[in-house]
């Protein structure tokens, strides 16, 4: 493995845990809606290393995340984990089918999905993967599935918040000369 690469990724992974365990502070009004600010770091990683590295943060930061709030191995950090993973993968896989941009920079190819669009996709797949969870291993019955538009359109508006606050960051990285 590359140095700098681990080192990035290391640090993604980290700084997304911190924002994780930052979002456990936040008050829900709406219980399993969160800001998801932690897929910062996963586009980061996506857009500065590629599908492989989205994984890796993702993966890692849901680790650091549940040991920071007590909440290794629950339930709760088996939905954290599931719906990092699949949003991960679902990014990841845009990026890698040449389906979304691979740059996340804005109007570079107006054909294809921008850093924005695919953080939409992936809000949809994280809480797509965590109702799924839900229903097939904990609570398995229908009412559950009722939550699912509102958790979805919840997913539009923080995928779009993530999308804009990752795009902002990734160009601030490049402008900067940093190696994300």
């Amino acid at each position: 493995m590359n140095r700098e690469r681990g080192l990035w990724i290391g640090l993604l992974a980290a700084g997304g845990a911190a924002l994780q365990a930052l979002e456990g502070f936040i008050p829900q009004p709406v219980p399993g809606i969160k800001p998801g600010i932690a897929n910062v770091m996963t586009l980061l990683a996506l857009y500065g290393f590629g599908p492989r590295a989205a994984l890796e943060v993702a993966g890692i930061r849901s680790v650091l995340g549940g040991v920071a709030l007590g909440t290794l191995l629950t339930p709760s950090f088996l939905l954290s984990l599931a719906g990092g993973l699949s949003a991960a993968a679902v990014m990841g896989g845009l990026v890698w089918l040449g389906v979304a941009d691979r740059t996340g920079e804005p109007g570079r190819n107006s054909l294809l999905l921008g850093i924005v669009g695919v953080s939409l996709a992936g809000a949809a797949a994280h809480v797509l993967a965590q109702v799924g969870l839900v229903y097939g291993l904990l609570v398995t019955h229908a009412g559950v599935l009722m939550v699912l538009p509102a958790l979805l359109l919840s997913a539009l508006a923080t995928g779009l918040l993530t999308g804009l606050a990752a795009r902002r960051a990734l160009a601030r990285l490049r402008y900067n000369g940093v190696g994300c």
